[in-house]
């Protein structure tokens, strides 16, 4: 069967880079495992010798790409796509747009067999799994080695005449989709779709990515029953600190007993338009214990699939649509009492005081769901930069009409997914028992 690499187009928006990729039938993987699986997570620049104000600084510029391609992803609509279309009548390959985002943690795995480590950006909003391959004709520099698809008794390329390109992602490589064996800690998977690159351009951090979300194609899709279709994770040391700490955890044990003080179980959305992202149902928000006038519908879907909030583990900051960030900036304006910083502040807050805030006058956070609410702790939303003698809010205005729950918000919380359910839960990490 013909191998043809697939042609994509770039946007002259972002510096979006395209995988050319064959194409296959969704294959579900096989296992041995049966119980859970445990992954370090480290923040990407950990390994940097960077000043606190610098790595604020990095986490802040990638957060506003990051929001700007969801921006692009919501406006195209990440499941409306074009039909794809042969490239020429006698061609198997199929044309399909890609696109890729940022991430802000990185797990190690392996992949082939024998098996290669390689470094892997964490995306819980991306689908495809893919890694540098070799022969690598343009490759970023990483510390990782490039794995070499013929020194592995596992490896296949995957044909293209499958009803599966339907569930093709955006990407940031140039190769094949193959099927190999995939190792997490000691757990080993069989049979794991993804994408071999072999031209790789402007991607920087990690030599790969690794989908954790809805699709047909993601990791935990793949893994599926082996692992409950569970995950979950802590992130903590998105400033730098403790980074070493945080952990990813796939199987049925991933989650806490539901009697877990604090715990709030979130029915998990869809849209129609949106279909791979994981929306949750925001209804409000209260600062310093009063609630904001913020009409629910701020955080709804809108007509064509637009709007609502989402949790996403690659954007930093927290978004709000401008409605309810206007309130809330003017909440925290008003509690606090300090100068506002003018222009554009170093962190790449939207909102910033001059000085050290004291923690005493920073008013609390409170997002309330329909199952409950989530009192947010002041380092999931407010951050003090001793450098620039700044103190500032992690939260911005979203540059779409789609909100954000980033990562700072997620700090030593513990979130459990569970896609067999449609279930996501939040849960302080100082409750884990």
């Amino acid at each position: 069967m013909a191998m043809s690499p697939l042609s994509h187009r770039l946007s002259s928006v972002f510096p979006i880079l395209l995988l050319a990729i064959h194409l296959l039938p969704f294959c579900s993987s096989t296992s041995s495992v049966t119980t859970d699986v445990f992954v370090n997570l480290v923040q990407v620049d950990a390994h940097l010798n960077l000043t606190y104000h610098e790595r604020l600084h990095r986490v802040m510029r990638r957060s506003h790409q990051r929001a700007m391609n969801l921006h692009h992803r919501a406006r195209r609509g990440w499941r409306h796509r074009a039909n794809p279309r042969p490239l020429d009548q006698n061609s198997s390959s199929i044309e399909t747009s890609l696109q890729a985002g940022h991430g802000e943690f990185l797990m190690k795995l392996a992949i082939g067999n024998p098996p290669t480590s390689f470094i892997a950006i964490v995306d819980t909003a991306s689908d495809l799994i893919w890694t540098l391959c070799s022969p690598c004709t343009l490759c970023p520099d990483q510390p990782s080695t490039v794995f070499d698809p013929q020194g592995s008794a596992s490896y296949s390329k995957l044909p293209c005449s499958s009803p599966s390109c339907s569930a093709l992602p955006h990407s940031t490589t140039n190769g094949y989709l193959s099927s190999e064996t995939f190792t997490l800690d000691s757990a080993s998977f069989e049979n794991v779709g993804f994408g071999c690159g072999t031209i790789n351009w402007g991607f920087h951090e990690g030599a790969g990515l690794v989908g954790l979300n809805r699709s047909r194609l993601s990791l935990i899709s793949q893994l599926g029953a082996s692992v409950g279709y569970q995950f979950s994770y802590c992130l903590t040391g998105l400033e730098g600190r403790n980074s070493g700490s945080s952990r990813l955890v796939f199987g049925p044990s991933s989650s806490l007993p539901s009697s877990s003080v604090g715990a709030i179980k979130l029915p998990l959305l869809i849209n129609s338009r949106n279909l791979d992202f994981y929306f949750v149902d925001l209804e409000g928000i209260s600062i310093g214990g009063k609630r904001l006038p913020i009409e629910a519908s701020a955080f709804q879907f809108k007509q064509g699939g637009t709007g609502g909030v989402v949790v996403d583990s690659g954007s930093a900051l927290t978004y709000f649509v401008a409605e309810a960030y206007r309130e809330v900036k003017q909440a925290f304006i008003t509690a606090i009492g300090l100068p506002v910083a003018a222009g554009p502040t170093a962190a790449g807050s939207g909102l910033c005081f001059q000085g050290l805030v004291d923690p005493s006058s920073i008013p609390s956070l409170t997002l309330h769901f329909s199952s409950g609410d989530f009192c947010a702790a002041q380092e999931n939303y407010f951050f003090v930069d001793k450098d620039s003698r700044l103190s500032c809010l992690a939260i911005n205005e979203t540059p779409m009409g789609m909100s954000i729950i980033g990562a700072f918000m997620q700090q030593n919380v513990h979130i459990h997914y569970d896609l067999g359910n449609n279930l996501i839960t939040f849960t302080p990490a100082q409750e884990e028992q």
